[in-house]
């Protein structure tokens, strides 16, 4: 494979069952085999092998499925092997190897085990085996040293090692008429049972036989609803790869993970959960079954990943959940600087064994590589490790690592991305006032679109841009749009999407976004929570609440849920429970600024005026250590009723480009100014759609 030592291990199943050497050449009938106890020299005399022939030639005796790898199709009913639609000459005894072979592909199979399924009850030399092999490396075109089928195991075996496809019968064979349509031909002739009283054998064989055909023609086969080893997987997870050995490393199995889901998120046949949605499933041993019921997927792609020097070894699996069948495995064994090209290998294969039809589009898209330099991607991988922590630390080591990894490839677009998401979230979590960051986030994410314009986390970077920062909403809504269309499985478009069209006005498209982007990530609680914003937003506190209800049952100490259910009881005028859970999320958040000013507006609004500037000197005071946005001294002058002094703060807060300025269209707190000319005006600049600028 491209020239590389790259050791495959492929399984696939036969009617939701492993197939095994027992059942791999089970309708080749030799001198000393039986059927029902008779031996077949035995049959033609008698009606019991009358029965039992026309059984195995109605009633599903011979394989339901053919297999195809690369351009050949091996048929076990008609013992044939196409190679794109022309018959290769076999010996029957080589197909019967290939048979064997194929249905066991991807394991090993010593050479005893090989022969006993392919010479039962006979004594035969390992050279006949060997024979058989060699003529079919001629038959399939292998040259020498460039094994693509058959790899032979030293001093074990043999193994199949080509991707192979098992595919319904579809040439109209006999075997889906049946019992009962074998039974009604007999009894049309008189014949119960096994027993044809006077008609002879031969006559009767004849007659059902003609009469078989005429079933075989007439009759329109019609299949049970599929087992699970047949229908389609429209969900998959791809789960961090787990780090073995000395030189283990977490973020190159996350890497690993997050590499493959960018690939595989392009596809539109197939719902790919995000790296929020997987990045927890990290721990060793962790059963993949579990956590594929968990996300909601119907397979899920589990592997290891072990680093020693320069080499690098990656084994994988793909299983569907429902059954727990392994669908593909292997293991790829390269040099580190080759990890691409095991990433290309899984994709594709993962792709083929899911039997995806691509686009065009789709395809480059799975074949492109954002970079070829091994320690870019290591170093973008540990950016986003460390992005995904959310913290102040994590977001600035975040920026640093992607720095790195633009230093090892200044063309890495991802990197670019990784960096502009850093410098939004360092405003949107009030770390750093947005004048001192977000034009670094454009100048990333615009840079990261000038190398790959169809990079959907470059377009989401730039629409949080335009739209908290530069007001440019009509621009904002276009990027996200544009970002959905490039990659229908990116989660965190959706949901930054969904809470945009919340803040402007528009609840019923925000709630299909934000419910689309939990469906991506079931077990993501700041999506959950994100929904529960969009109820509180569109006035439906009790929608709300119920829902942040079943977040926290996930995590009660999940703070951004206690504080927009606080949120959603001040709503409700339900003023001891939403203190209860501002002083929650305070204590879970460390004091976050939000939590803090939350409490103070519901001081505010219940008529504590002592208590509400209490809390605006201790906000004050955290502003000599820390950024605090104007906008939330100006929410409790607001409710305050001090609509002079709350006004003048938000003229502050839109000097600043406060991130939270953005929601002051829905939000409750601002209600009391909305007929004032001056918030009037402020709305206009700020772009909401409908307010002329």
């Amino acid at each position: 494979m491209h020239g590389r030592t790259i050791a495959q291990a492929t399984s696939w199943h036969y009617n939701g069952r492993r197939s095994t050497t027992s059942r791999a050449a089970p309708f080749l009938l030799t001198s000393r085999q039986t059927i029902t106890g008779n031996p077949v020299g035995s049959l033609v005399s008698g009606p019991e092998f009358l029965w039992e022939f026309l059984k195995m030639g109605l009633m599903g005796g011979q394989p339901r499925h053919c297999y195809e790898f690369d351009s050949f199709r091996l048929d076990p009913f008609k013992r044939v092997l196409l190679r794109s639609g022309t018959v290769v000459q076999l010996m029957p005894k080589a197909f019967d190897t290939l048979l064997v072979l194929v249905q066991n592909s991807g394991r090993v199979l010593d050479k005893e085990e090989l022969m006993k399924a392919v010479w039962p009850n006979a004594i035969v030399e390992e050279t006949n085996l060997a024979h058989n092999v060699s003529a079919l490396r001629k038959a399939l075109g292998e040259k020498v040293g460039d094994h693509r089928f058959i790899a032979t195991i030293s001093g074990q075996g043999y193994t199949f090692i080509s991707t192979v496809r098992v595919v319904a019968y579809d040439e109209g064979s006999p075997a889906g008429t049946g019992t009962k349509a074998l039974q009604a031909i007999l009894a049309a002739l008189g014949v119960r049972g096994r027993r044809l009283g006077k008609v002879t054998a031969v006559a009767v064989g004849i007659l059902l036989l003609g009469v078989a055909g005429a079933v075989t023609y007439y009759l329109v086969i019609r299949e049970p609803d599929p087992p699970a080893s047949q229908r389609a997987i429209r969900s998959i997870a791809v789960l961090p790869f787990k780090a073995l050995g000395a030189e283990s490393d977490e973020y190159l199995g996350l890497g690993m993970a997050d590499a493959l889901i960018t690939k595989l998120g392009s596809i539109s046949e197939v719902l790919v959960r995000p790296t929020n949605a997987v990045r927890r499933y990290t721990t060793p041993g962790e059963d993949p079954i579990i956590a594929g019921q968990a996300l909601r997927v119907d397979a899920v792609l589990d592997g290891n990943v072990q680093r020693s020097g320069e080499r690098i070894r990656v084994t994988v699996q793909l299983v569907r959940v429902e059954d727990k069948a392994p669908l593909w495995a292997a293991t790829f064994d390269e040099k580190f600087t080759d990890v691409f090209l095991v990433q290309d290998a899984i994709s594709g294969a993962v792709a083929r064994a899911l039997a995806l039809r691509l686009t065009g589009a789709e395809q480059q898209r799975l074949a492109k590589r954002q970079t070829e330099n091994a320690e870019a991607f290591q170093a973008y991988s540990k950016g986003r490790f460390y992005w995904n922590k959310r913290t102040d630390d994590g977001l600035r080591k975040g920026i640093e690592q992607f720095n790195q990894a633009i230093e090892q490839d200044p063309r890495y677009a991802l990197a670019y991305a990784g960096l502009a998401d850093c410098y939004n979230l360092l405003n949107n979590y009030d770390i750093l006032p947005a004048n001192d960051c977000i034009p670094k986030a454009r100048t990333a994410a615009l840079k990261a679109l000038e190398i790959d314009e169809g990079l959907a986390e470059a377009h989401t970077s730039l629409a949080l841009v335009l739209e908290a920062y530069e007001w440019d909403q009509v621009g904002a809504e276009r990027e996200y749009r544009r970002a959905l269309e490039l990659n229908h499985n990116y989660s965190t478009a959706h949901h930054w999407y969904g809470l945009y069209l919340a803040q402007m006005g528009r609840p019923d498209e925000a709630m299909r976004e934000l419910t689309r982007a939990q469906e991506l990530e079931p077990t993501s609680l700041i999506i959950s929570t994100g929904v529960a914003w969009g109820f509180y937003f569109g006035r439906q506190p009790d929608r709300s609440i119920q829902h942040l209800q079943k977040t926290l049952e996930l995590d009660g100490n999940f703070w951004p849920a206690h504080l927009v259910l606080a949120w959603a009881y001040e709503q409700k005028n339900e003023y001891k429970k939403a203190g209860e859970e501002y002083q929650r999320a305070i204590d879970n958040s460390k004091a976050n600024t939000l939590a803090v000013a939350g409490l103070g507006h519901l001081h505010a609004e219940a008529g504590n005026r002592a208590d509400a500037m209490k809390v605006l000197r201790e906000l004050n005071r955290l502003s000599a250590e820390r950024y605090i946005s104007s906008y939330f001294t100006a929410a409790i002058y607001a409710g305050l009723r001090e609509t002079d002094i709350a006004i003048e703060w938000l003229e502050k807060a839109y000097q600043e480009h406060s991130y939270w300025l953005i929601s002051i269209k829905v939000n409750p707190w601002f209600d009391r100014l909305r007929s004032d000319p001056r918030f009037k005006d402020l709305e206009q600049r700020i772009g909401f759609p409908g307010s002329p600028r």
